[in-house]
Protein backbone atom coordinates (compact mmCIF):
# COMPACT_ATOMS: atom_id res chain seq x y z
CA UNK A 1 0.00 0.00 0.00
CA UNK A 2 1.51 3.54 -0.76
CA UNK A 3 2.48 6.20 1.46
CA UNK A 4 0.80 9.42 0.85
CA UNK A 5 3.39 12.26 2.10
CA UNK A 6 2.17 15.69 2.22
CA UNK A 7 5.39 17.89 1.80
CA UNK A 8 5.68 21.50 2.01
CA UNK A 9 6.61 22.67 -1.43
CA UNK A 10 5.60 19.49 -3.89
CA UNK A 11 2.20 18.64 -2.05
CA UNK A 12 1.07 15.05 -1.99
CA UNK A 13 3.43 12.44 -3.23
CA UNK A 14 2.85 9.13 -3.13
CA UNK A 15 6.11 6.67 -2.30
CA UNK A 16 5.89 2.66 -2.57
CA UNK A 17 8.79 1.89 -0.18
CA UNK A 18 10.73 4.29 1.52
CA UNK A 19 14.64 3.78 3.54
CA UNK A 20 16.05 6.21 5.89
CA UNK A 21 19.47 6.15 7.73
CA UNK A 22 20.66 6.93 11.37
CA UNK A 23 21.77 10.20 9.77
CA UNK A 24 18.44 11.29 8.83
CA UNK A 25 18.79 10.69 5.41
CA UNK A 26 15.71 9.68 3.46
CA UNK A 27 14.60 8.32 0.16
CA UNK A 28 11.78 6.73 -1.34
CA UNK A 29 10.72 4.77 -4.68
CA UNK A 30 7.54 7.03 -5.85
CA UNK A 31 4.30 4.80 -7.16
CA UNK A 32 4.59 6.67 -10.82
CA UNK A 33 8.69 4.95 -10.91
CA UNK A 34 12.03 7.03 -9.97
CA UNK A 35 13.61 8.40 -6.93
CA UNK A 36 12.63 11.13 -4.68
CA UNK A 37 13.66 12.44 -1.48
CA UNK A 38 10.51 12.43 1.17
CA UNK A 39 11.06 16.44 1.12
CA UNK A 40 10.00 16.09 -2.15
CA UNK A 41 13.36 16.77 -4.06
CA UNK A 42 14.39 14.23 -7.05
CA UNK A 43 17.64 12.34 -6.14
CA UNK A 44 20.40 14.07 -7.80
CA UNK A 45 23.01 11.99 -6.43
CA UNK A 46 24.04 8.24 -7.19
CA UNK A 47 25.11 8.48 -3.88
CA UNK A 48 21.98 9.00 -1.97
CA UNK A 49 20.72 5.99 -3.65
CA UNK A 50 23.64 3.86 -2.56
CA UNK A 51 23.80 4.58 0.90
CA UNK A 52 20.34 4.83 2.02
CA UNK A 53 19.05 1.71 0.25
CA UNK A 54 20.25 -1.53 1.80
CA UNK A 55 22.54 -3.92 -0.61
CA UNK A 56 20.19 -6.38 -2.40
CA UNK A 57 17.08 -5.91 -5.34
CA UNK A 58 16.16 -2.73 -4.12
CA UNK A 59 19.30 -1.01 -4.51
CA UNK A 60 19.85 -2.91 -8.09
CA UNK A 61 16.55 -1.70 -9.60
CA UNK A 62 17.29 1.98 -7.88
CA UNK A 63 20.69 1.81 -9.78
CA UNK A 64 19.42 0.82 -13.00
CA UNK A 65 16.66 3.52 -12.49
CA UNK A 66 20.03 5.97 -12.37
CA UNK A 67 21.58 4.49 -15.28
CA UNK A 68 18.46 5.27 -17.24
CA UNK A 69 16.60 8.21 -15.49
CA UNK A 70 17.97 10.82 -18.61
CA UNK A 71 17.56 8.76 -21.55
CA UNK A 72 14.31 10.23 -23.18
CA UNK A 73 11.43 7.67 -22.96
CA UNK A 74 9.12 7.05 -25.64
CA UNK A 75 6.63 8.17 -23.18
CA UNK A 76 3.11 9.61 -24.22
CA UNK A 77 3.06 12.24 -21.76
CA UNK A 78 4.86 15.17 -22.15
CA UNK A 79 4.56 19.06 -20.56
CA UNK A 80 3.07 21.56 -22.33
CA UNK A 81 3.68 25.62 -21.25
CA UNK A 82 0.20 27.26 -21.73
CA UNK A 83 -0.05 31.01 -23.04
CA UNK A 84 -0.66 32.25 -19.39
CA UNK A 85 2.41 31.11 -18.01
CA UNK A 86 0.99 27.66 -16.80
CA UNK A 87 2.02 24.01 -17.91
CA UNK A 88 -0.46 20.89 -18.53
CA UNK A 89 0.44 17.73 -19.82
CA UNK A 90 -0.04 17.18 -23.70
CA UNK A 91 -3.40 15.96 -23.90
CA UNK A 92 -4.29 19.42 -22.31
CA UNK A 93 -5.32 18.03 -18.61
CA UNK A 94 -4.12 19.55 -15.46
CA UNK A 95 -0.79 18.99 -13.28
CA UNK A 96 -2.44 17.40 -9.95
CA UNK A 97 0.81 15.77 -8.63
CA UNK A 98 4.83 17.08 -8.70
CA UNK A 99 5.86 13.23 -8.37
CA UNK A 100 4.29 12.53 -12.10
CA UNK A 101 6.35 15.40 -13.24
CA UNK A 102 9.71 14.13 -11.83
CA UNK A 103 9.08 10.62 -13.88
CA UNK A 104 8.39 12.72 -16.98
CA UNK A 105 11.49 15.37 -17.27
CA UNK A 106 14.90 14.82 -16.80
CA UNK A 107 16.72 16.54 -14.22
CA UNK A 108 17.75 19.96 -14.84
CA UNK A 109 16.26 23.28 -15.42
CA UNK A 110 13.21 22.37 -17.18
CA UNK A 111 12.18 20.26 -14.43
CA UNK A 112 12.99 23.09 -12.14
CA UNK A 113 10.83 25.63 -13.20
CA UNK A 114 7.76 23.44 -13.56
CA UNK A 115 8.44 22.52 -9.92
CA UNK A 116 8.98 25.93 -9.24
CA UNK A 117 4.82 26.66 -10.96
CA UNK A 118 3.58 23.40 -9.06
CA UNK A 119 5.19 25.21 -5.98
CA UNK A 120 3.75 28.51 -7.03
CA UNK A 121 0.47 27.68 -8.29
CA UNK A 122 -0.74 24.69 -6.52
CA UNK A 123 0.56 24.51 -2.80
CA UNK A 124 0.55 27.87 -2.02
CA UNK A 125 -2.38 29.23 -4.14
CA UNK A 126 -5.33 29.80 -1.98
CA UNK A 127 -8.40 28.19 -3.17
CA UNK A 128 -10.97 30.85 -4.25
CA UNK A 129 -13.34 30.00 -1.38
CA UNK A 130 -10.53 30.51 1.28
CA UNK A 131 -9.94 33.58 0.02
CA UNK A 132 -8.31 35.70 3.06
CA UNK A 133 -9.96 38.88 3.66
CA UNK A 134 -8.14 41.94 4.70
CA UNK A 135 -8.34 42.53 8.69
CA UNK A 136 -9.83 45.24 10.59
CA UNK A 137 -8.05 47.93 11.86
CA UNK A 138 -7.06 46.74 15.42
CA UNK A 139 -5.33 50.52 16.36
CA UNK A 140 -8.42 52.55 17.63
CA UNK A 141 -8.98 55.81 16.44
CA UNK A 142 -9.37 59.02 18.38
CA UNK A 143 -12.47 59.23 20.22
CA UNK A 144 -13.00 55.50 19.70
CA UNK A 145 -13.73 54.48 23.04
CA UNK A 146 -17.86 54.26 22.53
CA UNK A 147 -19.06 50.42 20.73
CA UNK A 148 -20.75 51.02 18.42
CA UNK A 149 -24.69 51.14 18.75
CA UNK A 150 -25.92 47.30 18.91
CA UNK A 151 -22.65 45.47 19.86
CA UNK A 152 -22.51 43.03 22.96
CA UNK A 153 -19.51 43.50 24.76
CA UNK A 154 -17.87 45.22 26.93
CA UNK A 155 -15.95 49.07 26.49
CA UNK A 156 -12.37 49.44 25.48
CA UNK A 157 -11.81 50.86 28.70
CA UNK A 158 -13.21 47.86 30.41
CA UNK A 159 -10.33 45.33 28.25
CA UNK A 160 -7.71 47.23 29.32
CA UNK A 161 -8.37 46.89 32.75
CA UNK A 162 -8.93 42.97 32.34
CA UNK A 163 -5.47 42.61 30.01
CA UNK A 164 -3.55 45.01 33.13
CA UNK A 165 -5.32 42.33 35.50
CA UNK A 166 -4.12 39.50 33.88
CA UNK A 167 -0.54 40.89 32.95
CA UNK A 168 -0.30 41.44 36.85
CA UNK A 169 -1.84 37.87 37.48
CA UNK A 170 1.29 36.63 35.24
CA UNK A 171 3.63 38.78 37.35
CA UNK A 172 2.67 37.56 40.80
CA UNK A 173 1.69 33.83 39.85
CA UNK A 174 -1.93 34.40 41.57
CA UNK A 175 -5.08 33.91 39.43
CA UNK A 176 -7.30 35.80 41.25
CA UNK A 177 -9.35 33.11 42.28
CA UNK A 178 -7.08 32.13 44.83
CA UNK A 179 -8.83 34.90 47.00
CA UNK A 180 -7.00 38.40 48.01
CA UNK A 181 -4.20 38.02 51.02
CA UNK A 182 -4.95 38.04 54.43
CA UNK A 183 -8.85 36.64 53.75
CA UNK A 184 -10.18 33.66 54.70
CA UNK A 185 -12.00 31.49 51.69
Amino acid sequence: MPQRIHTKKYGPIDFVRTWASAEGGHVGLLVVGGYAHLSGHPVTQKEHLETLIPAGSHLDAALEWWENKDKPTESERSIMLRSDGSYSWNDGTEIENAADVMTVLPVGTQLDAVLTWFYQSKVLAVPPEEEVKPAKELTPEPGDDEQPEGDEGKKPKDLKKKVDDLKKEVKTGKTGKEGKPGKKK
